[in-house]
């Protein structure tokens, strides 16, 4: 499946995967930036790292081969750009008024750009 049709359904699950864990993921944002050195913290970066390095490799798979090289050296801060975006809007409250399908759209719009 080509990246044009996985970002978007990748971006869909992400905004609803937040919205429908909002209370608990706002809670462990607020405790990491509040004990950054705790153990638990620690733990929730590193698998947040792991996630974040399986998606790069099913992107960088779903991409023809002669851009594979390109996608692997900016999927990650891609896929940080549009992290940082919904946890802005969806957990912290930074863009009220923005609609789920609307973040959704401009998420996807962000991550295929940067991958272009």
């Amino acid at each position: 499946m080509a990246i044009a049709s996985r970002s978007p359904a990748m971006n869909s699950a992400g905004t609803r995967g937040y919205r429908r864990n909002r209370g608990a993921l706002r809670a462990l944002i607020f405790h990491d930036r509040q004990r950054p050195d705790s153990t638990f913290g620690r733990r929730t970066r590193a698998l947040k790292q792991e996630v974040g390095q399986l998606v790069v490799r099913m992107l960088v798979a779903s991409a023809p081969p002669d851009r594979r090289e390109h996608v692997l050296s900016r999927a990650g801060f891609g896929l940080w750009l549009v992290d940082a975006g919904a946890q802005h809007a969806i957990l912290l409250d930074k863009l009220p008024g923005v609609e789920d399908p609307q973040l959704e759209r401009e998420l996807t719009t962000v991550l295929l750009e940067r991958l272009s």
